[in-house]
């Protein structure tokens, strides 16, 4: 499977981020990748269904992301 690929910018509550995208047929799910959640500084709640900020770099955790 092929499929095009380019830049846009994600926004979430204020906060916008360039980000790589990749274009699906007009009936393919809508995803929000790793790489712009991490960009944007969140992470998931799958059981509340929400976004949460993500203060530190789970890799790093000495490492903050708050600006």
């Amino acid at each position: 499977m092929q499929q095009d690929t380019g830049n846009a910018w994600a926004s979430v509550n204020g906060e916008s981020v360039p980000t790589r995208v990749v274009f699906g047929d007009d009936d393919s799910l809508v995803l929000l990748g790793a790489y712009t959640l991490e960009g944007l500084h969140l992470a998931v709640d799958p059981v509340h269904q929400r976004f949460l900020p993500v203060t530190q770099h789970p890799a790093c955790p000495s490492v903050s992301c708050a600006a």
